[in-house]
C-alpha cells in the first residue's frame, strides 16, 4: 500500500481547511432548511462529500478522503459559527467512512471515477433512508419523504462528480502529480 506523504498530507488538509470554512458558512443554512422545509434537507447533504471527493479524485489512495474530511470536520467543529459543534464531527467522520468503503472493499486496486459514483449512489441512498426515518412525520406526506431520500441521492452523486471535476483542474495545474 502506497504510503501518505507530507505532500499529500499538506494537500489534504489546504482542501479540508477550504471545505471546512465552506461548511461554517453554509452552516446556518441547514438550520433554516430543516426548520423551514425539511423535505429539501437532503439537497445540502451532498455539500458533505465534497472534500473526500476532491482529495480521492487527486490522490487515488488509500484514506485520504477520510483524512480530508476529517481535517474539515475539525475546523467546522471548533466553529463559533458552526451550531452543532462537535455533533457535526461525528457525522463527517461517517461520511468520511462511508466515501472510503468502495475503495476498501476492493482493497484500493480499483480507485476509478466509476467507482467513487457506486459509492455516492450507495450512500446518498442510505443517507435518504436513515433522513427519511429522522424527518419522518415532518414533511406530512409520504411523497415529501420520497422527494427528501431523492434529493438527498442526487445531491450526494453531483456533489461527488464536482469533487472530480475539481480534482481534474488540479491535475491540470500539477497537484497530485508524482
Amino acid at each position: 500500500m502506497p504510503r501518505l506523504n507530507t505532500r499529500i498530507l499538506l494537500s489534504c488538509a489546504a482542501i479540508g481547511v477550504v471545505t471546512g470554512l465552506l461548511f461554517m458558512v453554509t452552516g446556518g443554512l441547514h438550520i433554516i432548511v430543516i426548520t423551514i422545509a425539511p423535505w429539501a434537507y437532503g439537497a445540502l447533504i451532498g455539500m458533505y462529500f465534497l472534500p473526500g471527493a476532491i482529495a480521492q479524485g487527486t490522490y487515488r489512495l488509500p484514506l485520504v478522503g477520510l483524512i480530508t474530511i476529517v481535517l474539515a470536520g475539525l475546523l467546522t467543529a471548533i466553529s463559533p459559527i458552526q451550531s452543532l459543534g462537535w455533533a457535526v464531527f461525528a457525522y463527517l467522520v461517517m461520511i468520511g467512512v462511508l466515501q472510503e468503503l468502495p475503495w476498501a472493499v476492493t482493497g484500493y486496486r480499483r480507485r476509478t471515477r466509476t467507482g467513487a459514483v457506486i459509492g455516492s449512489l450507495v450512500s446518498g441512498a442510505l443517507l435518504g433512508l436513515l433522513f427519511a426515518l429522522v424527518f419522518q412525520g415532518k414533511t406530512g406526506s409520504v411523497w415529501l419523504d420520497v422527494a427528501q431520500a431523492s434529493l438527498t441521492v442526487v445531491s450526494v452523486l453531483l456533489f461527488t462528480l464536482l469533487g472530480w471535476v475539481i480534482a481534474k483542474a488540479l491535475h491540470r495545474a500539477g497537484v497530485g502529480r508524482a
